[in-house]
C-alpha cells in the first residue's frame, strides 16, 4: 500500500524498513467465547469443546506437507551458530554488569557460537505429546517420522504482564506443526557443549548415538485459552461490551486460494504490546532487563506508526506534523539534560502533595476508546523531553491540538509517552532507591536510539504523502493478508 500510494524514495524507505526479512511461523488462537455461548460457561461443556477443537488442529495440521526439496535444504548451522553467539553477548553483558560469576552455561553457549561449530540438516520426526505429571514434565512420541510433525502441549501456564490479581494466570494448550533439523558438532568443544545438552533435555534421539541432537522450527502455532486463561477473559468481555475492539475480519490467501478469519484488531495489538513492554501499571522497569525488550518497544512503535498513517479523520499533514512530534518527544527521552530534569520533576510533584500521575489504565478488554487521560495544564504533568517536543517541532496551537486529537485516537499517549514517562521518573528520578543495573542509562539509550530512527522514517515518508496530499494506508486494508505460494497447500 504504501508504495502504490507514492514514488517518493521517503515512502521507499518506509516500506523497506517495514518489510519482514522472512516469516517464521504463523500464529493462530483458538477463542471458544462463552460470552457470545452461554453454554461454555459449563466447565464440563468448555473442556469438551476446548478438547474437540485441539484434536480438530491436530488433524488439520497432519495434512501439511513440505515440499520434497525440504530434505536437502542447506545446511542451517550457521544461522544456529549466529542466534547462539546473539545469546552470548546478553549473557557476558548480564555477567559485567551484574557482577556475576562465569555460569557454567556460558562456556556452553560460547562453544556452540564458534564459526563452523555446528551443522544442521531437516531430519523427520514423529509427533509428540507434551503431558505434566506428578514427576514433572512427560514426553510420548507417536506416528510416523514427517518432514513437518506436530507436537500437542496439553497444559501451559505461567504469568505475564496481564496478570495483576494473585489469581490471574495465563493457561491454555499449544497446538504446534514443527520440521525437525538434526544438529551434529562439527569441533570437539561444541560436540562436549552438545553432550551436556543431551543429558539435560529430552529431545534427543536415542536411536542414534553420534553425538548429535534434535532441534526444531515452528511453522504453525495454534493456542487454545483454557476457562480461566486471563486473555481470554479479556478478550471475551471485551467483544460483548464493544464488538470488534478485539477482532477484525480478515482475509488470509496463499497459492491463488483464500479464506475468511478473524485477526487480532491493531488497537489490540498495540495494547498487547504495551502491556507487554510496561506491564499492566506501566510501571515496570524490569523490562528494561529483558533481552527482548528492544525487540517488543520496536513492534510498538510500528503499530503506532502504522496506526497513526491509517488513522481516519485526521489531515495527511497533521499526521506528518504528529510524527515529528513522537521524533522529537522520543529524541528527548535520550537527551542527558533530560535525566537532570527528571529528578527536579518527581520532587516537584512529590511536594505538591500527589506524587507522579498515575497512568489511566483500562480496566477491561482493549478497545478504540481507550485513551490517556490529559490533565488540564499537561505541561506541568510531563517532563522535559515531552513538554519541549512541540516547541522543537514549531506548532501553534491549532496545530497541537490536532496533534493532541490524532495522538489520542492512535493510543500513542496511552501506549508509549506515558508509559515511557513513568518509567523515567522512576529511574531517573529516584534511582539510588531501585535496584538498577550499573548499565540502565547506556541500555535506555541503546533500545530507544533506534526508535527516534525509525519514527524519523516514518515521518519522512508521512511529509511526502502530505505534499502529495495522499492517504497511504487504510485500516481495514491492513486485515488482507497473502502469504504467497510458499504457504500454498
Amino acid at each position: 500500500m504504501l508504495r502504490a500510494a507514492s514514488a517518493d524514495g521517503r515512502v521507499a524507505d518506509l516500506a523497506a524498513a517495514l518489510t519482514s526479512s522472512g516469516l517464521s511461523d504463523v500464529d493462530f488462537y483458538c477463542l471458544l467465547d462463552y460470552e457470545a455461548d452461554p453454554a461454555l460457561k459449563d466447565p464440563a461443556t468448555f473442556e469438551a469443546a476446548h478438547a474437540a477443537a485441539r484434536e480438530a488442529a491436530k488433524r488439520a495440521l497432519r495434512r501439511v506437507a513440505l515440499p520434497a526439496s525440504w530434505s536437502s535444504r542447506a545446511d542451517s548451522g550457521a544461522a544456529l551458530a549466529a542466534a547462539a553467539a546473539a545469546l552470548l553477548g546478553e549473557l557476558e553483558d548480564a555477567k559485567r554488569h551484574y557482577g556475576l560469576d562465569d555460569p557454567p552455561s556460558l562456556a556452553l553457549v560460547a562453544a556452540l557460537a564458534a564459526p563452523g561449530a555446528l551443522a544442521a540438516v531437516p531430519c523427520a520426526r514423529r509427533d509428540v505429546d507434551i503431558r505434566q505429571t506428578a514427576a514433572g514434565v512427560a514426553l510420548r512420541f507417536c506416528g510416523e517420522s514427517r518432514a513437518a510433525y506436530v507436537s500437542d502441549n496439553a497444559s501451559v501456564e505461567h504469568r505475564d504482564a496481564r496478570c495483576v490479581a494473585a489469581d490471574d494466570v495465563c493457561a491454555f494448550s499449544l497446538v504446534r506443526l514443527l520440521c525437525g533439523f538434526r544438529v551434529t558438532p562439527a569441533r570437539g568443544a561444541a560436540a562436549a557443549a552438545l553432550a551436556a545438552l543431551r543429558g539435560a533435555d529430552a529431545s534427543w534421539d536415542e536411536d542414534r548415538d553420534d553425538g548429535s541432537v534434535l532441534c526444531k522450527g515452528e511453522g504453525v502455532d495454534v493456542s487454545f485459552p483454557k476457562r480461566l486463561d486471563v486473555n481470554l477473559a479479556l478478550w471475551a468481555e471485551g467483544e460483548r461490551d464493544a464488538p470488534g475492539s478485539f477482532v477484525s475480519r480478515a482475509t488470509l490467501a496463499a497459492g491463488g486460494r483464500a479464506t475468511s478469519i478473524l485477526c487480532e484488531s491493531l488497537d489490540a495489538l498495540i495494547l498487547e504490546q504495551r502491556d507487554l513492554t510496561f506491564g499492566k501499571r506501566a510501571q515496570h522497569l524490569v523490562i528494561w532487563r529483558v533481552a527482548k525488550s528492544a525487540k517488543r518497544l520496536r513492534r510498538l512503535v510500528e503499530l503506532l506508526g502504522v496506526k497513526l498513517l491509517a488513522a481516519p479523520g485526521f489531515a495527511p499533514r497533521t499526521k506528518a506534523q504528529a510524527l515529528r512530534v513522537l521524533h522529537a518527544t522520543l529524541a528527548g527521552f535520550c537527551d542527558r539534560s533530560f535525566r537532570a530534569s527528571a529528578a527536579a520533576d518527581k520532587k516537584t510533584r512529590k511536594s505538591a502533595g500527589g506524587g507522579a500521575e498515575p497512568l489511566r489504565e483500562a480496566n477491561g478488554p482493549p478497545r478504540t476508546a481507550v485513551k490517556a487521560r490529559r490533565p488540564a495544564h499537561r505541561d506541568a504533568h510531563r517532563p522535559r523531553a515531552a513538554v519541549d517536543a512541540a516547541d522543537r517541532v514549531g506548532l501553534d496551537a491549532a496545530e497541537l491540538a490536532r496533534c493532541d486529537a490524532l495522538f489520542a485516537a492512535a493510543l500513542v499517549d496511552a501506549s508509549l509517552v506515558r508509559p515511557l514517562e513513568h518509567l523515567a521518573l522512576r529511574a531517573f528520578g529516584d534511582a539510588a532507591d531501585l535496584a538498577l543495573p550499573p548499565n540502565f542509562a547506556a541500555k535506555w539509550d541503546a533500545v530507544l536510539a533506534p526508535l527516534v530512527s525509525l519514527v524519523d522514517t516514518f515521518a519522512g515518508a508521512a511529509e511526502a504523502l502530505a505534499d502529495a496530499n495522499a492517504t497511504a494506508l487504510a485500516e481495514h486494508r491492513l486485515y488482507d493478508f497473502d502469504l504467497g505460494t510458499a504457504w500454498a497447500a
